[in-house]
């Protein structure tokens, strides 16, 4: 979102509860997923690829976790990860 107060909603009803939930459950790949993809819609690209990269690690085998870590790397311009 590009307004400011739609950010910062985003932040508070997405991005926090998010935030609980993989501290609760630390291998849950959909919430970390969920995560980065809300960070990233924030604008907040490092946190997106920290959490991207903790979906990864959750599940060697997840197609979706492996896809939101191309898209973060690409949006932080962490190519490496995406070759």
């Amino acid at each position: 979102p590009d307004d400011p107060g739609v950010r910062s909603s985003f932040r508070v009803f997405a991005v926090n509860p998010l935030k609980t939930a993989v501290a609760r459950s630390p291998d849950d790949t959909a919430a970390w997923v969920a995560l980065s993809r809300a960070q990233l819609a924030v604008g907040d690209t490092t946190e997106a690829l920290k959490s991207a990269q903790s979906a990864a690690r959750s599940s060697d085998d997840s197609e979706t976790a492996l896809s939101v870590l191309t898209e973060v790397g690409m949006a932080a311009g962490e190519h490496q990860l995406v070759i």
